[in-house]
């Protein structure tokens, strides 16, 4: 590793905090098990955030290089900076994180490298120093307190003298500009400080912390109860400060908050509903009176859930509180653009930069609904209600039908009607047992009307229709959506579905009975009393794509390879689907997915050839093969290397990780793309088995296809014009994309109208989109330029029929690649994507073949200059051709084979 010299490091306030006359980039803690990349901000790297997001990796005792992560890592050295004495900078910083505690030492070692040891902490009653009695007289604070669990070093002995117990109370800043106070009194276990409030150090913001040290032992300081003195004002150099002596909210440390900036608690003091207008009053509880601040602008924010829309609005405050009106036609407004929840905060501006923003506190939080009207009106009637959220207990509005449908959860498909079963957020039962609640489903062309209902649960029943056309309206409400308009007693309200699950729709009731949890359950219940007692038959292969979702990616390609050597007459391979109807070339069998056959070969097969994760029911026997194919090069962090999961369903990225990595512990064998991906992988997945750096089978068509030939036969098998050029337009998936998990979104931020207009004479574009909003997207405005072939198609056979590719952040840059193609990079949420969302493993400006643009005519001017583009990135196509693509050569799928099951 190459050094890089910084000047000072320390811990507090949770974070390690770190001074270096050269920026950092992103740093890594480093021993030979692993390599741990970890969020740096401000100069400083939370410790709290470390543990929690990689816990697993943390023994008894971890120790850890701290390094920087460029293009080499480097290791932090010390420049010219004192110790603390044994090379210690931090000896014995206490850190508890549920109920573990963790103890964290910095120091340096012979290589003059700065070193993390991270201990986990057997012994809850760990040493420290609690206050029992604190109080503030004549600017001095008075502490008397006593030593917990304290244990002398066997050279030392506690005594009662002053000068014998070598104690003294250690007050640093975050510069490390120390004061030490001597105990005025030592009496046994019990210590008496006075301390001088002139003495804290001030030329800083945030906490001043304390430390108790006895005979070079660093000890916490705590109280026994939350503690917070009032404010002691003072002026420096840098204007008003506020002074406050404290415990922290979860330690009950000891700390000096030196406030000087602007700061507020909003909280509401009332909300009421009068003459169609919502009225909120409040106060800002601010650490400086608005109205003495001159510049400052106060607003008040409304953001959907979703966080798609925005409403900010000037607030006036006067002596500290704040009026707000939501008139009538604002809440139309507001419930056509989202319904759903709103939450609240305020903001202050200066030159329209954020100050600070807050959310809307309510100064009753016992309360459970604090607002409840309707506002009526057609067929739009809306639901106001004020509540508070229930995690962080903070205001939210929520804007809303009466009855809201929440999900629906199934749709049955008959000769000439339908049965859709909804599912309410609230409880309807009552109005379900009198029959006065009927829903009416529309789409943009037909109406259908509710002829019978059926009461399933509390919150969910099943509506009746009849349909004339029922193929073409299913498909127009996979299209669009419905629009629901539910009537009780007399009044009817109004909801939209924007997506339908493709998968709750049901064609027999056999599918029905299927998806049922009696069905799982047993099927479960025989997979694991019976089918795993089944002998394990080793010359039957189970392939699977995408968890059932299609026949494609690496399994595809390895099972075209048994049949095209006539393997598929020598073993039994299963192709495990969602929907059997796919199409599958060969002998092989088509099992349904989460059937009890399913089950069956799950248990009894010798081998699998997956490109996704399994489910945790799912047992690998010692027997069983587990061929992990995966499904491409990574450009985003994966698994142990991920700092978030913004994925639907996840909430805690450590439990992700856990999750990852109970799965990965099945795989055998796992195929990576080129020697790039397979050191990631090793350390992402914490792989240790077999790994084939052998190349992708899905790319050896792009090798053995690319030929004019076969790519006209391809074109016709798609109905696309030979005359024009192939643009592709294949966008990765943003994992904040979704509303709540099975609900997910997706904005067209390509401009269609303006790319055909400027490129419909020369061009067709393809699109490819990800799977879970596929069916979101319409381009019938655009018949002729467009083609939408997101579903159904084989993304390698789209890759040969394109003569240029847009992308952006998804692996099909390394696949396209083997073709020497021009490449476009459509990266309109760069910053976002790779600091917020996922991060990742390079730079990509920096390395992809191609212009990486954020807008629509940047995109169109790079196709209208393609030849030029291309010449212009020839050498950076070189260098990720050879890079990315090394491996592949069209006989990938054969070295797979040899290897595996030769």
């Amino acid at each position: 590793m190459k050094n890089k010299y910084i000047k000072n490091v320390y811990i507090e306030n949770d974070k390690i905090h770190i001074k270096s006359d050269k920026e950092l980039s992103k740093l890594v803690l480093f021993s030979p098990k692993v390599l741990l990349k970890v969020n740096y901000f401000e100069n400083a790297i939370d410790l709290q955030e470390i543990i929690k997001n990689n816990w697993c990796f943390f023994g008894e005792k971890s120790q850890f290089i701290l390094c920087n992560d460029d293009e080499e890592t480097t290791s932090l050295r010390l420049n010219q900076m004192k110790t603390m004495g044994e090379n210690y900078l931090c000896k014995g910083f206490n850190l508890k994180i549920g109920k573990q505690m963790y103890v964290v030492d910095i120091f340096v070692n012979g290589e003059n490298e700065v070193e993390l040891i991270i201990e986990k902490y057997k012994d809850e009653s760990s040493s420290y120093f609690e206050i029992d009695t604190s109080y503030i007289r004549e600017n001095f604070l008075h502490i008397k307190g006593q030593l917990k669990s304290y244990k002398p070093e066997a050279n030392h002995s506690k005594s009662c003298g002053t000068e014998d117990m070598k104690a003294k109370l250690m007050i640093y800043d975050r510069n490390q500009e120390n004061i030490e106070v001597n105990p005025s009194e030592v009496q046994g276990e019990t210590l008496w400080f006075i301390i001088h409030i002139d003495e804290v150090p001030r030329n800083v913001e945030g906490n001043v912390n304390t430390l108790l040290i006895i005979e070079d032992r660093v000890l916490d300081v705590k109280f026994k109860e939350e503690v917070r003195f009032q404010k002691i004002k003072y002026e420096d150099e840098q204007g008003m400060k506020n002074l406050i002596i404290k415990s922290e909210d979860k330690t009950k440390s000891l700390v000096f908050d030196i406030n000087g900036k602007l700061a507020i608690a909003p909280i509401i003091k009332r909300m009421s509903y009068e003459d169609g207008n919502i009225i909120i009053n409040g106060n800002l509880n601010a650490t400086i009176d608005v109205f003495q601040v001159p510049g400052v602008e106060t607003v008040i924010k409304l953001s959907a859930a979703d966080n798609s829309i925005i409403i900010a609005n000037s607030l006036e405050v006067v002596q500290g509180s704040f009026s707000y009106v939501i008139s009538s036609e604002e809440i139309g407004d507001i419930k056509r653009a989202f319904s759903g929840e709103w939450n609240l905060k305020i903001e202050m501006l200066e030159d329209n930069e954020v100050l600070v923003s807050e959310d809307i506190s309510y100064k009753n939080s016992e309360d459970d609904i604090i607002l409840s009207e309707m506002i009526r009106g057609g067929r739009d009637n809306i639901l106001i209600k004020a509540y508070l959220t229930e995690v962080e207990k903070k205001l939210a509005l929520s804007v809303e039908s009466e009855i809201n449908i929440d999900q629906i959860l199934s749709i049955y498909v008959g000769k000439n009607k339908l049965k859709i079963k909804y599912r309410t957020k609230e409880n309807v039962d009552k109005l379900l047992n009198s029959r006065l609640i009927k829903t009416n489903v529309a789409t943009t062309n037909t109406e259908l009307s509710c002829s019978k209902v059926v009461k399933k649960g509390k919150k969910t029943y099943v509506c009746h229709y009849k349909c004339d056309n029922v193929k073409d309206f299913v498909d127009e409400m996979l299209l669009k959506g419905v629009t629901l308009y539910t009537q009780v007693d007399t009044q009817e309200f109004k909801n939209v579905v924007s997506e339908i699950n493709r998968y709750s729709i049901f064609f027999s009731k056999y599918d029905i009975v299927q998806s049922s949890k009696k069905y799982k359950n047993l099927c479960l219940k025989l997979y694991n009393d019976i089918f795993l007692k089944c002998p394990v038959k080793k010359k039957r292969v189970l392939f699977e794509s995408f968890l059932g979702r299609n026949v494609s990616g690496n399994p595809k390609y390895v099972y075209n390879y048994f049949v095209e050597q006539g393997l598929d007459k020598k073993y039994e391979l299963i192709w495990i689907l969602n929907n059997t109807e796919d199409e599958v070339i060969g002998r092989a069998k088509k099992v349904k997915r989460k059937t009890l056959k399913y089950y069956y070969y799950m248990a009894t097969a010798g081998y699998w050839v997956f490109n996704a994760r399994q489910a945790d029911e799912i047992i690998k026997r010692p027997e069983v093969s587990y061929l992990q194919t995966w499904h491409g090069t990574p450009y985003k962090t994966l698994g142990n290397d991920m700092f978030n999961a913004s994925m639907p369903g996840v909430k805690d990225v450590n439990d992700y990780k856990e999750k990852f990595y109970r799965n990965s512990r099945r795989w055998d064998y796992l195929i990576a793309q080129n020697n790039y991906s397979a050191e990631i992988f090793k350390r992402a997945f914490s792989f240790d088995k077999v790994m084939l750096p052998y190349g992708y089978p899905a790319n050896d068509i792009l090798y053995k296809g690319n030929n004019e030939k076969y790519i006209n036969q391809l074109k016709d098998k798609f109905n696309l014009p030979k005359d024009k050029k192939v643009v592709m337009y294949a966008p990765t998936w943003r994992e904040d994309n979704f509303y709540r998990k099975g609900h997910y979104k997706m904005t067209m931020e390509l401009e269609l109208d303006k790319m055909m207009k400027a490129l419909g004479d020369e061009y067709i574009l393809i699109l490819r989109m990800h799977y879970l909003i596929a069916n979101t997207i319409n381009v019938s405005d655009y018949a002729g330029f467009v083609y939408d072939m997101s579903q159904g198609c084989d993304i390698q056979e789209l890759y040969l029929v394109s003569d240029v590719m847009i992308t952006d952040y998804s692996s099909t840059m390394f696949d396209y690649a083997n073709l020497r193609r021009p490449m476009v990079f459509f990266a309109y949420d760069l910053d976002k994507y790779t600091n917020d969302l996922r991060g990742a493993y390079f730079s990509l400006p920096e390395v992809a073949p191609g212009p990486v643009v954020k807008t629509t005519e940047a995109v169109i001017e790079s196709l209208e200059n393609i030849s030029k583009v291309k010449e212009e990135y020839r050498e950076k196509e070189e260098a990720f051709y050879n890079k990315f693509c090394h491996l592949d050569d069209g006989y990938a799928a054969k070295r797979v084979y040899e290897t595996v099951f030769k």
